[in-house]
């Protein structure tokens, strides 16, 4: 079942009683991403860095996630204090570890975080042991599973490291939006996934003109219902394109907005996640660029991390007016909202701006020609909205 959520431990510490409790409400908090007590982000140099450099000059910590492995990777979840993922975030490309990327085996952390990002699912630290205690001789010790001479952890990583950015993309770990598609006017399902007619073969090479192939199809047509365990949010593999059934179109027909959006926000529950919506005519006669220049326009209207460093700002303020009357305004500070700080002071670098779809998107000149009317953007027959731009009114 797609909706299972899926609670990992490691079994060499004890875990409290409200670790499942705790897991799940920053799940359900954060739909549509996998939440862990504690992980990793390894950002080059960062340790040395001016920001941190300066934040801990001012008594704030460096939280642990934030680490400088030799090569930039993460946020990758980690199991031993806890971690939470949804079983549909899984697809079967999850079991076939490549024998070039052997020491992905003894990385599985590394390896399922790796599998995420490839679609854009995002992953959450929370930073924080939520009372987990460590049975050292169980962890660390000569009796522990992970006690071979050939076990050399930072080795383990780097090579699992290297071989997924070789096999999947040199740019797996950059920052993107998650990017779905929403297809009507198709064949019935009936018959698949286990027979692939050439009228669907027809249809999945339609979808690989695409530059760049969605991070998920959702085929819209009728006949899933006869498919052997069709659940909303199941997705699997048809010609290497990751599709998933959507049950509220016709065959062959026309598809209302509402339609391809049912399911849609159904499953898909990132605010940041660009939904785009077509037919296969669309596919077929039109431009393919079309299609990333229509979800780098909506993408362009809403960005959840736009208003969540807004949101960051107005509570450091209110913070520092908190702080003014306190004993000791910067312990004050310190204490209570130092990963405020911390936030603040990234946000400042003069990096270039991820805006779009990400850094690991090229830019579309045709994305400005995109008719916006809130929350959507449309370009030719194509139609796109982010998922959070349902929630708001637009500025």
């Amino acid at each position: 079942d797609p909706w299972t959520f899926l609670v990992v431990v490691d079994d060499d510490h004890i875990y409290g009683h409200q670790l499942i409790e705790q897991l799940m409400r920053s799940a359900l908090a954060n739909p549509g991403s996998a939440v862990a007590a504690q992980g990793f982000l390894s950002v080059p140099g960062i340790l040395e860095s001016q920001e941190l450099t300066a934040l801990q000059d001012q008594g704030v910590q460096r939280p642990r996630y934030l680490q400088d492995q030799g090569f930039p990777a993460g946020p990758v979840l980690v199991s031993y204090l806890g971690v939470v993922y949804q079983r549909g975030f899984f697809d079967e490309r999850v079991f076939q570890y490549d024998r070039a990327c052997y020491q992905c085996r003894y990385q599985d952390d590394m390896w399922f975080s790796a599998h995420l990002a490839s679609k854009g699912i995002k992953r959450f630290v929370l930073g924080a042991a939520l009372g987990v205690q460590e049975l050292t001789e169980m962890h660390l010790g000569p009796e522990s599973l992970t006690k071979w001479p050939e076990n050399r952890p930072r080795n383990v990583s780097d090579d699992c490291n290297q071989c997924l950015l070789q096999k999947r993309s040199t740019k797996l770990w950059a920052f993107r939006r998650r990017v779905v598609l929403a297809l009507a006017g198709l064949p019935s399902a009936a018959g698949l996934p286990s027979e692939v007619s050439p009228e669907w073969e027809s249809v999945l090479a339609s979808i690989k003109r695409l530059s760049n192939w969605p991070d998920l199809t959702y085929l819209c047509t009728a006949g899933w219902e006869g498919s052997s365990g069709f659940i909303l949010g199941k997705s699997f593999l048809l010609n290497d394109i990751l599709v998933t059934g959507s049950t509220a179109c016709e065959a062959q027909g026309d598809a209302r907005i509402s339609q391809l959006l049912r399911d849609l926000l159904l499953w898909e529950g990132d605010a940041n996640t660009v939904l785009v919506m077509g037919s296969l005519e669309d596919l077929q006669k039109g431009d393919p660029e079309d299609f990333w220049a229509v979800a780098e326009c909506a993408a362009n209207m809403y960005d959840f991390h736009v208003q969540q460093a807004d949101d960051d700002e107005r509570a450091l303020r209110e913070a520092e007016d908190q702080a003014a009357s306190k004993q000791d305004p910067k312990e004050f500070l310190v204490e209570k909202f130092g990963h405020l700080m911390l936030n603040s002071r990234f946000r400042q670098r003069p990096l270039e701006l991820t805006s779009g779809l990400g850094d690991q998107m090229p830019r579309r000149s045709r994305a400005a020609s995109g008719a916006q009317t809130w929350p959507y953007c449309r370009l030719g027959s194509w139609l796109a909205a982010s998922v959070g731009a349902f929630n708001e009114m637009p500025g």
